[in-house]
C-alpha cells in the first residue's frame, strides 16, 4: 500500500490538551487522505500508524478500534457539513422544498469522506465500539441537528422544528440504500453495461435529490 509522508510530528508524548487535539486531528488527516486511495476495508490501524509515523500501541491510546477511528472521522465530517448547511441556509432570503432537496443532494455528493463512510455508519462502524463512545457521537450529532434544525426553522417557519430535525435521519436513510445502487461493485457495473440493462444504474446526485423532495414533501 503506498503511503503519503505528513509533517513529522514531535516525538515527546503528547500530554497537554491541545498536543493531543493536534495529535488526534493529525490521525484523521492521514486516513482521510488515505480513504482517497484504498477503501476502508483495505486500511487497517498498521496502515494509519505507518503512514503518520505513529506507534501502533500510541494510536490506540487515541482510537480503541478501526471501527471508533473511522467512526471519528464521519463524525468530523457530518460535524463540518451541518456548518455548510447553516452557512448556506443564513444565506438565504427563504429555503423551499426543491431548493432545500436540490442543495442537500448537491452539497452531500461532493463530499467524499461522507459518501464512502455514512453507508456502513450502522453496518459496520457503530460496532466494535466502547458504549460510551457510541453515546458520546448520538449526543454530538443530536445536539448539532438540533441546532441546525432551528437555524433551517427561521427559514422555514411554518415546518415544526422536530420534524426537520428527523428529515436528517430519513436523509442518511436515503442515503444508505442510494449509495449501493449507484455505486455497486465492479461484477455489477459490467453486467450494467448491457443494453438492456443500463437502465438499472442510477446516478447518485439527481436520484438524490428526487428522493429527498418525496421526503420533504411528506413531512413538511
Amino acid at each position: 500500500m503506498k503511503s503519503f509522508k505528513p509533517p513529522k510530528l514531535e516525538k515527546k508524548r503528547a500530554i497537554s490538551d491541545d498536543l493531543k487535539d493536534i495529535r488526534r486531528e493529525s490521525i484523521l488527516n492521514a486516513v482521510d487522505f488515505l480513504l482517497t486511495k484504498h477503501s476502508m476495508q483495505e486500511i487497517s490501524m498498521e496502515n494509519v500508524a505507518e503512514t503518520i509515523k505513529l506507534a501502533k500501541g500510541t494510536l490506540y491510546l487515541y482510537f480503541k478500534t478501526k471501527e471508533e477511528l473511522f467512526l471519528s472521522l464521519l463524525e468530523r465530517a457530518y460535524l463540518s457539513w451541518f456548518e455548510e448547511i447553516e452557512i448556506w441556509v443564513s444565506a438565504q432570503e427563504k429555503v423551499d422544498i426543491a431548493n432545500f432537496a436540490e442543495f442537500i443532494a448537491e452539497s452531500f455528493s461532493k463530499k467524499s469522506t461522507l459518501l464512502l463512510l455514512a453507508p456502513y455508519s450502522e453496518s459496520i462502524l457503530e460496532k466494535n465500539i466502547l458504549l460510551e463512545r457510541i453515546i458520546e457521537y448520538k449526543r454530538t450529532m443530536n445536539l448539532r441537528l438540533i441546532a441546525l434544525s432551528l437555524k433551517i426553522s427561521e427559514k422555514m417557519p411554518s415546518v415544526d422544528v422536530e420534524k426537520i430535525t428527523l428529515s436528517f435521519m430519513f436523509v442518511h436513510a436515503a442515503i444508505v440504500g442510494l449509495y449501493f445502487k449507484a455505486f455497486p461493485s465492479k461484477i455489477m457495473l459490467e453486467a450494467l453495461k448491457q443494453p438492456d440493462l443500463s437502465k438499472l444504474k442510477l446516478d447518485f446526485k439527481p436520484s438524490l435529490q428526487i428522493m429527498l423532495e418525496g421526503i420533504f414533501l411528506k413531512l413538511f
